[in-house]
């Protein structure tokens, strides 16, 4: 269980969580304070790496075998933790306080859609909205999912 958690941040300023490290019958819990600082450099340098890898292997990437599930894996959740969103919930947050939703529900034109991520503000205020897609998908090409990707804009 984690008692007090701030978002990471990628500008160098302080942040961190304080987690339970031992807790007896009439004695409160002792905290530990773990630093989650990401600097900006370091970022940087995760999301190149990604951007390189691809450049160097897009033939495979491009493939239609390699699907969407492999682009959310390898590439996406790498670049939104390299910029500090808790992607995987690390903190241990019930789903009403996590940054990030997988397949969140959301009412559009009176039906229930599921975007790959939603993005949010502690208290569950949307940010925005991320639909992931293959690679080999040309979405300006293809007009089921260019509408998709925009639907969840409106």
């Amino acid at each position: 269980m984690i008692f007090r958690c701030v978002k990471p941040r990628v500008d160098g300023k302080a942040n961190g969580q304080y987690l339970p490290i031992r807790q007896t019958d009439n004695k409160p819990k002792q905290f530990l304070y773990i630093s989650l600082m990401i600097s900006k450099e370091q970022a940087k340098e995760k999301i190149s790496s990604l951007v390189q890898r691809f450049d160097e292997q897009k033939e495979f990437y491009g493939r239609q075998d390699y699907n969407e599930t492999l682009t959310r894996r390898d590439f996406i959740d790498p670049f939104f933790k390299a910029l500090g969103w808790d992607v995987d919930n690390e903190q241990g947050y019930s789903e009403s306080y996590r940054e990030v939703i997988h397949e969140d529900k959301i009412k559009i034109g009176g039906q229930t859609k599921a975007p790959d991520y939603s993005f949010r503000l502690g208290g569950g205020n949307r940010l925005f909205f991320v639909e992931a897609k293959k690679p080999s998908v040309l979405v300006k090409d293809d007009v089921a999912p260019a509408y998709q990707l925009r639907r969840y804009g409106w």
